[in-house]
């Protein structure tokens, strides 16, 4: 009888050892643990940033892994436009300068804007020297791109001139000017005085194509110069009217040799 209890308790002990083992088996297993004290990343959302969490007890930090990048602003060349001025009015067909104020070191070229819109209209050259400063350009034809040779007519309206550098500068835009048509453009004239051996006024601004008119309020006669293009001899009294279509964009010396007081300046636009 007795024997029979503790064959009983041994087959009992036995059927829970079985059982038990039986369950370790056939349970999940476990994610291996992170020993190194690092992060475990997490899938990366769509489009946006990794995940990575601490397996130390830190705060969640995201590593972005995409979208916008940020680009550095080119620096600026230093570079100015000396002509066309703010407000020039350009006769459609006539040559006029494009002038900057120095050298860019790099080749580029120069395109036609839209005042309003800053769309490109088309490209007045597809070439600039290292060391120009200016070009004469007819105010008439365009290409269509820079390296699209199409020629097409420039209608008139208001406009400005981009210099775009072939380098790490960035490029500059000229004020806005017009283009206008011939019938359009005003026949404005400027009266410049000549009296006690002195200019009235002594500097005058003017639009090219736009006349001059010398007049001699004194008792004496004057002879002067239009720089080396022209030469004025006026009796007392008498005036004289000079057209300045012909002129190029600069400065222009009015002088004397008898009289040294008699000296002023006109600025062609």
């Amino acid at each position: 009888m007795k024997t029979n209890k503790i064959l009983l308790i041994a087959v009992a002990v036995l059927a829970v050892a079985v059982i038990v083992l039986l369950a370790r088996n056939t349970s999940a297993p476990t994610a291996p643990e992170n020993t190194t004290g690092g992060t475990t990343p997490t899938t990366p959302a769509k489009g946006g940033s990794t995940t990575s969490k601490s397996t130390t007890g830190g705060t969640t930090t995201a590593k972005p892994t995409g979208g916008t990048q940020s680009t550095t602003p080119k620096p600026s060349s230093g570079i100015a436009f000396l002509a066309p001025t703010n407000g020039a009015q350009w006769i459609q067909g006539e040559l006029h300068e494009i002038k900057w104020s120095r050298e860019a070191g790099l080749g580029g070229y120069l395109s036609l804007l839209d005042a309003s819109t800053k769309k490109v209209v088309g490209v007045i050259t597809p070439s600039l020297s290292t060391r120009q400063t200016s070009m004469q350009w007819d105010t008439q034809n365009i290409s269509l791109g820079r390296t699209n040779p199409t020629r097409t007519a420039v209608p008139v309206g208001s406009y400005v001139i981009r210099a775009t550098f072939d380098g790490p500068i960035a490029s500059v835009d000229s004020p806005a000017f017009s283009v206008i048509y011939a019938s359009q453009a005003k026949a404005t004239t400027h009266t410049i005085s000549l009296n006690k051996f002195v200019f009235d006024p002594t500097s005058v601004r003017i639009a090219r194509g736009q006349q001059l008119i010398f007049t001699n309020k004194d008792t004496i006669a004057y002879t002067f110069y239009f720089s080396s293009l022209r030469t004025f001899t006026l009796a007392p009294g008498a005036s004289e009217t000079y057209n300045t279509l012909g002129l190029s964009s600069g400065i222009y010396d009015l002088y004397s040799d008898v009289y040294t007081s008699l000296k002023a300046s006109i600025i062609v636009e």
